[in-house]
């Protein structure tokens, strides 16, 4: 393994280096967990978010929580336990908008 989070033949060592499609055959597979997809992200939010300052608000206890009860259920499509994250642009209900 590099640095980088790849394999000397370019394959993902870490989860958040996954594509979405992979990530995805890797949870329908049983390979990968939501949460462990989701720390692993989170780990790599951390890592770069002093220097991209990406994100307005993150609520990675609340996102942890969703994950473990969706490593729980059935998989029931390809964006089963997928991170993602709203734009801070639409207006949600619970969330910062700007």
């Amino acid at each position: 393994m590099t640095g980088s989070g790849l394999s000397s033949a370019g394959v993902p060592t870490e989860p958040c280096r996954l594509s979405a499609s992979a990530a995805s055959a890797a949870i329908q597979a049983g390979h990968l967990g939501c949460e462990e997809l989701l720390r692993s992200c989170l780990g790599r939010i951390a890592a770069r978010e002093g220097e991209v300052r990406a994100w307005l608000h993150l609520d990675p206890d609340r996102a942890l929580r969703t994950a473990r009860a969706l490593d729980k259920t059935p998989k029931r499509h390809a964006l089963h336990g997928l991170p993602w994250g709203v734009k801070d642009v639409f207006d949600t209900i619970d969330l910062p908008t700007t």
